[in-house]
């Protein structure tokens, strides 16, 4: 049994959810307080760093496809953010403006201290002289408490000396606050300073302090997400899509750079230990596969058929991640599952970019290597639980769907095409006789003649033009408001959603 709740309203919940934690986190660290070098700065510092958390700790789940794999194929189906790509999309945007936040306001703080900027930056000062001397001054009863630290210091730091002279310092001036039942804020109860051991380790100073490990390794990430962040944008991904790919493989080595950084780096325990284990699924679900062929299918779609021997595990809607090491030994790229039939797979990929036209170099060339990912189901695998379900495809957006054409459309279903080659047409020759529902045509390029063979097909009515959403929403709707999916251009994805939206269906745009 398949529950049935909007998907959009449980979006909406989860994403107030997060807004909620994030608003308390940043409420917190900007209450923090420690003495009279606590300003503005520091502040929103601490109250950008305490958001960071919450994002870094949920930015990963919308792109692991194999947790999203098993949801999609349990009971908790509809139970789903809609668009993940589009959400992690916007977690990344928020992720840089916190990012540019926390470091921007860190720096300007660093510049209101006393130490020079540059020295407190690199930690020249050991760590527990620093937080002596700045943050927790007024806790330090005698500035020749922080003497005898420096002096210890510089005498090797000794054991003898640590109990005769530093530890009864220690006591008085720092245990208060850094012990289990401390109350001060932002006091690290794991800090007791009460052993010779870590008062040593708390004592290095430039490469080996603390202050080094946290500033140094907080500019790498800042680097790295306006850098990420940069490529990520719309027309530099389209138009450099392998630097968008590479530069997101960083993500795996900003993982123990985050673990450097951040104190509480706890909060993203479940994220690392859930993204490792999405990455080894993946690699087990890996496959090299030898046989593969290309060829033509009209002037701007190629048609890649493969062999694959676990072919009755696919399910209409499913797509695959496929590499070409002929035309990219890095790039991975998903497409839909056009045909699935015996121990064949073919995937009809859409002539638009850089790697696409690198690959119809191979066209007729036999074998093709390529290797292989999934399947994973896309929203469209959804459908075959919806009972009133309309199909919104936008040129090769039709490919989700392919299986449920040559399947034929049952009666409760509608599929609407746009395409803007009318030789297109041609793909729906063989599957138009299966057709029990009904599928609506737009051809958007002028053509004086329709092919003959149209006129004899009940259920598949073409026009010339581009749809009104507006309307077919209005008339579909008569019936029955249902589950509707969108696939195709953004354009075209948010037109149709908007209007189906407003008339109470629930929608399902493709994104993998």
């Amino acid at each position: 049994m398949h529950l049935h709740i909007p998907s959009l309203a449980f979006s909406v919940l989860l994403i107030v959810l997060l807004i909620g934690v994030a608003l308390y986190q940043g409420m917190t660290g900007f209450d923090y307080n420690s003495n009279e070098t606590t300003n503005l700065w520091l502040r929103l510092s601490h109250a950008s760093a305490a958001v960071l958390l919450v994002l870094l700790a949920v930015i990963w789940l919308p792109v692991l496809n194999n947790l999203l794999t098993r949801l999609r194929a349990s009971r908790w189906a509809r139970y789903q953010i809609m668009d993940q790509k589009r959400l992690h999309r916007w977690l990344g945007y928020l992720l840089l403006m916190f990012t540019l936040a926390h470091g921007g306001s860190q720096l300007l703080y660093l510049t209101t201290l006393e130490l020079p900027f540059a020295e407190a930056l690199i930690g020249r000062e050991p760590d527990l002289v620093r937080a002596m001397r700045s943050t927790m001054y007024e806790f330090v009863t005698e500035d020749e408490s922080i003497e005898v630290i420096e002096q210890w210091i510089a005498n090797g730091r000794t054991e003898a000396q640590f109990h005769a002279d530093v530890r009864p310092i220690l006591k008085d001036d720092c245990t208060k606050c850094h012990s289990e039942s401390s109350t001060q804020t932002y006091a690290i109860p794991a800090l007791p300073l009460v052993s010779w051991q870590d008062t040593v380790a708390l004592s290095q100073s430039g490469l080996a302090s603390r202050q080094f490990r946290i500033n140094i390794s907080g500019l790498l990430l800042f680097s790295f997400f306006v850098l990420m962040s940069i490529v990520a944008l719309p027309p530099l991904r389209q138009r450099m899509y392998h630097c968008f790919q590479q530069l997101h493989r960083l993500g795996y080595w900003m993982l123990p750079l985050l673990i450097l950084h951040i104190p509480q780096w706890y909060w993203l325990l479940p994220a690392m230990l859930l993204l490792g284990w999405d990455r080894w699924q993946m690699h087990n679900s890996t496959h090299a596969v030898q046989a593969a062929t290309l060829g033509w299918l009209d002037r701007t779609t190629v048609c890649l058929t493969l062999r694959w021997p676990q072919s009755g595990q696919v399910r209409a809607g499913d797509y695959v991640q496929i590499k070409v090491p002929a035309v990219s030994r890095w790039e991975w790229h998903p497409f839909s599952i056009a045909v699935s039939q015996d121990d064949r797979l073919m995937l009809k990929i859409n002539v638009s970019g850089d790697w696409t036209t690198r690959l119809t170099r191979y066209a007729d060339v036999c074998p093709l290597y390529v290797q292989v990912r999934g399947p994973y189901p896309s929203p469209a695998t959804l459908a075959v639980h919806s009972g009133r379900r309309v199909l919104v495809a936008g040129g090769i957006g039709i490919t989700p769907y392919w299986q449920w054409l040559e399947a034929g459309l049952c009666e409760r279903t509608t599929l609407i095409w746009v395409i803007s080659h009318p030789e297109r047409l041609a793909w729906l020759r063989p599957v138009a006789p299966l057709i029990r529902g009904q599928l609506e045509v737009y051809v958007t390029e002028p053509t004086t003649r329709l092919p003959d063979w149209i006129q004899m097909q009940p259920r598949l009515n073409v026009s010339i033009g581009r749809p009104c959403w507006e309307q077919l929403s209005i008339q579909l709707t008569a019936s029955g408001a249902g589950d509707c999916y969108v696939c195709g251009p953004d354009s075209l994805m948010a037109d149709a959603s908007r209007s189906f939206r407003l008339r109470n269906w629930h929608v399902f745009r493709e994104s993998f």
